[in-house]
C-alpha cells in the first residue's frame, strides 16, 4: 500500500513538473518570436535578406488584417 502511495505521488509530481516545464517553454518561444518580429520591424530593408524582407511582409501583412478586423463595426 506504502508503495503505491508513493508511486502516485511521484508520479503526481513528475506531471506538475513536466506541466511547468513546458510552460515556461513555451513562454520563452513566444518571447523569441516577438523579438524576432521587433527586430524585423526595427531593421531597414537594405538589411535584410530576400527570406527576412518575405518574413517581414508577411508579419506587415498579418498586422494590418489584425488591424482592420478590431475596426470593424460589431
Amino acid at each position: 500500500m506504502f508503495a503505491i502511495i508513493t508511486f502516485l505521488i511521484g508520479l503526481f509530481l513528475g506531471w506538475v513538473l513536466t506541466c511547468r516545464r513546458w510552460n515556461k517553454v513555451e513562454k520563452q518561444i513566444e518571447k523569441e518570436r516577438r523579438n524576432e518580429e521587433s527586430r524585423l520591424r526595427r531593421t531597414p530593408d537594405k538589411e535584410l535578406s530576400q527570406v527576412d524582407l518575405l518574413r517581414k511582409r508577411c508579419l506587415e501583412a498579418e498586422f494590418k488584417e489584425l488591424e482592420e478586423t478590431l475596426k470593424r463595426p460589431v
